[in-house]
């Protein structure tokens, strides 16, 4: 168990990460979403909510793929996606993104809930976190969308402002998964 918490947090950390070479994203969210596929594999029989975590995590690797690809300079400098030229449907796109993400994380938190229920204080933390991830994804998914008539500097704040709220996101979940692979579950 403590291997494939492990691999849950290499995964995340490969999601947290934006590392470019030229137009190509070399540590791709498609490639950590596999790396966490793997170790929900070995939670599964702890838990349905980590099968159904396995399911969306794949669709994840998907639509994750065309954000590998990044392109050129575009307006002002300021580096977009493949949609680029398309801005409202870049936007619907991230949305629907945003949206399955919550989706996972829920299940994957929900899953660590059950696991952990024995130690109350882990368990309710895992339910929190669903909670204050869906709340940061809100925010700024009603701020993109209240974005598409701004300036660019108005969308790098917000860029800048979701990064600021995710990072410390996932920072405050990799220290709690950290936790809960010190447990000892005594599980069937």
């Amino acid at each position: 168990m403590n291997k494939a918490i492990k691999r849950i947090m290499v995964g995340f950390l490969f999601i947290s990460l934006d590392i470019n070479i030229g137009f190509i994203d070399i540590l791709n969210n498609s490639l950590g979403f596999i790396i966490i596929i793997y170790g929900l594999k070995d939670l599964v029989e702890h838990s349905l909510y980590f099968t159904k975590a396995i399911h969306v995590a794949r669709f994840l690797v998907l639509i994750n793929i065309p954000y590998s690809i990044k392109y050129g300079e575009a307006r002002d400098g300021m580096n977009l996606n493949f949609l680029s030229n398309f801005y409202p449907l870049d936007i619907l796109y991230t949305i629907i993104v945003v949206l399955i993400n919550i989706y996972f994380v829920y299940n994957l938190c929900r899953g660590f809930s059950e696991m952990t229920k024995k130690y109350e204080h882990t368990s309710r933390s895992f339910m929190n976190f669903i909670k204050a991830y869906t709340v940061i994804c809100s925010i700024s998914m009603l701020l993109l969308i209240f974005n598409i008539n701004l300036n660019i500097k108005s969308i790098k704040d917000f860029i800048i402002f979701f990064s600021i709220g995710l990072a410390f996101w996932n920072i405050c979940f990799l220290v709690l998964l950290n936790k809960t692979r010190k447990m000892d579950f005594n599980l069937k």
